[in-house]
């Protein structure tokens, strides 16, 4: 039975399924060994020179926004409205 696969091509991913068993029944053991893992496979991709990309995301603001800010000025600039989707 295969324990790891690699599954796909993501649109800016390689994705991998890595199936693990834990011995415990108690959630903060499992997070303990989870943590580890993770640690563990990092460190064997670094090892062998893999570089893993993380996502980001980048915020450009007009620089007269942060002068207003440091002033203590109230933004003339208009109010942002969040999506309902």
């Amino acid at each position: 039975r295969k324990l790891v696969e690699f599954v796909e091509f993501g649109g800016s991913s390689l994705d991998i399924l890595i199936i693990y068993f834990v011995k415990t029944v108690i959630w903060e053991e499992m997070q303990i060994i989870q943590a580890d893992v993770n640690l563990r496979l990092m460190g064997i991709l670094k090892r062998n020179g893999v570089g893993v990309a993380f996502p980001t995301t980048t915020l450009n603001f007009d620089s007269s926004a942060f002068d207003v800010f440091r002033r203590g000025e109230k933004s003339t600039l208009p109010a942002v409205q969040a999506d309902d989707n």
